[in-house]
């Protein structure tokens, strides 16, 4: 109090040592790395540094933020220095889709697939997943996988696409003739009225 009263001839006129101000940026990670976690690399645009390695905890949301202590703004005289604060943001993936700590996917399969039922695979959050169809599988149709989420507790939702044979215009013309042969018959297995529910 008497230093500032006096124009600093007590103590000097020294100021105390001054914390560094923290520093904020985005980091952009997929959707894998939010669920398994892992490393990444953030580029900083700030003196003294270009990169600096950032460990992602597994299950981390959109939006949460991750501390670095110490790598903010220098302190002033002698105090320490601020921290980075990383604020994260999930792409999109071109398959999978987050809820929550729910994670939902598409999974295409044939015709003889769905009519016939049984095992289908594809490649899940922790690496191949077996999924037992019923016989007369129908197209959207959802099956909840358990603790296969983003997170402890979460879930994963496969929603069945019934997919036809793509066209191909380089198909031998027998080939197509059968195809076109067996979609007809596969059409006597449809009720007439297949459409007939459908209202407005």
């Amino acid at each position: 109090l008497l230093g500032s009263l006096f124009g600093g001839r007590f103590g000097g006129g020294r100021a105390g040592p001054r914390r560094g101000r923290d520093v904020e940026a985005e980091l952009k990670i997929d959707l894998p790395l939010s669920v398994k976690g892992g490393t990444t690399t953030l580029r900083l645009l700030q003196a003294g540094r270009d990169t600096v390695e950032v460990k992602v905890p597994a299950g981390v949301r959109e939006g949460q933020a991750l501390r670095l202590a110490g790598l903010g703004q220098p302190g002033a005289n002698g105090g320490p220095a601020g921290d980075l604060l990383i604020r994260l943001k999930i792409l999109e993936h071109p398959h999978y889709r987050r809820e929550g700590d729910d994670l939902h996917v598409e999974v295409p399969v044939s015709l003889g697939e769905a009519i016939r039922g049984g095992k289908v695979s594809f490649e899940g959050p922790t690496g191949e997943v077996g999924l037992k169809l019923p016989p007369g599988t129908q197209s959207g149709q959802t099956f909840r996988l358990r603790g296969l989420g983003a997170r402890k507790g979460g879930n994963l939702y496969a929603r069945i696409l019934v997919t036809a044979p793509p066209a191909d215009s380089t198909r031998e013309e027998a080939r197509q003739q059968e195809l076109a042969e067996l979609a007809e018959k596969l059409d006597g297995f449809y009720p007439d009225d297949l459409r007939g529910q459908v209202r407005f």
